[in-house]
């Protein structure tokens, strides 16, 4: 008897052990958990690194991983599920799509990629906008790299031709709700994301 409880106890401490190691888990946590189902709970809780095709694809851009300043972001309904260390480096509360998806053959194999514009945002602050490509494989989206287009403009407006992207916005002026003027960027896809022209 003294040894189950030995053994009992020894096994206890290491459990309790790895529960008070653990972080706690973040709101983020909590919705990706109840709204994504078996691998894509685990990825959501997963400390996601630089690479973005954690995921194989998804049917909808608006489900499709994205690397946001080298931090994956797995997509659901087109808002962002961050792990705890990206929501930390990227000094963000959420990330969403909030423009397109654009159709456009990105890559020339003949399937229609998608192009969206990504919103990273924090209560108080301007949302940072960012431009990205998701890629289509036999009828599968996969985000890659985004572009960094502002953070203190207005949400930019896209517009697709000639295999170039021009995003049209307005740069916040000096007081709250103030506009200084318009400006137009273009982008052009270098193969694994945009890059300005």
């Amino acid at each position: 008897m003294i040894r189950v409880h030995k053994g009992l106890i020894i096994v206890l401490a290491a459990l309790v052990g790895q529960a008070c190691t653990r972080e706690p888990p973040s709101a983020s946590h909590a919705t990706a958990s109840s709204e994504a189902g078996g691998a894509d709970k685990a990825m959501a809780n997963a400390d996601i690194g630089p690479s973005p095709s954690m995921r194989p694809g998804s049917d909808d851009p608006a489900d499709a991983t994205y690397s946001i300043d080298g931090e994956a972001v797995a997509l659901s309904r087109g808002v962002g599920l961050l792990s705890p260390s990206a929501g930390k480096a990227l000094g963000a509360g959420r990330i969403r799509m909030v423009g397109g998806p654009l159709s456009g053959d990105l890559d020339k194999d003949g399937d229609e990629d998608a192009i969206v514009l990504l919103s990273l945002e924090v209560a108080g602050k301007s949302p940072r906008y960012y431009l990205a490509g998701a890629l289509q494989s036999h009828g599968k989206f996969s985000g890659d790299k985004s572009l960094f287009l502002g953070g203190t403009i207005s949400q930019p407006s896209l517009h697709y031709s000639n295999d170039r992207i021009s995003a049209s916005y307005y740069l916040e002026g000096v007081s709250p709700g103030s506009v200084r003027g318009m400006r137009t960027v273009q982008a052009k896809w270098n193969g694994r994301r945009f890059e300005l022209l």
